[in-house]
């Protein structure tokens, strides 16, 4: 199977499906693997776990046509949260946060 899909020129079937999407909406669509949303290294269960949460979440939201919206985890349950309240707005984090000391005490650099 992996050859075929190499030979019609997706790396995987996620990519020739985003494509159907794109062709038959008109619409942008794009593929996310866990590469993307973790926080780095090989994806662990949790990693995992998560993409197909907000992943299932989000075709859930399509299939019930509530574009407009993100997908976020909100204590442990996934939601549907608008655009608007989201988009274009400063996210900060408390650098003396205690998962903040937590990571740079392992070597995890934000940069600073």
């Amino acid at each position: 199977m992996k050859k075929k899909q190499e030979k019609e020129g997706y790396p995987s079937v996620s990519y020739r499906i985003a494509k159907m999407i794109g062709d038959r909406t008109g619409a942008e669509a794009r593929v996310t693997v866990p590469g993307h949303t973790q926080r780095g290294g090989s994806p662990c269960p949790y990693d995992r776990a998560l993409c197909t949460r907000l992943g299932s979440a989000a075709a859930k939201a399509i299939m019930e046509q509530k574009y407009g919206n993100m997908v976020a985890i909100v204590n442990g349950e996934t939601k549907l949260v608008p655009l608007e309240e989201v988009a274009g707005k400063l996210k900060t984090v408390d650098p003396e946060c205690k998962m903040i000391k937590e990571a740079k005490r392992i070597g995890i650099s934000f940069g600073d």
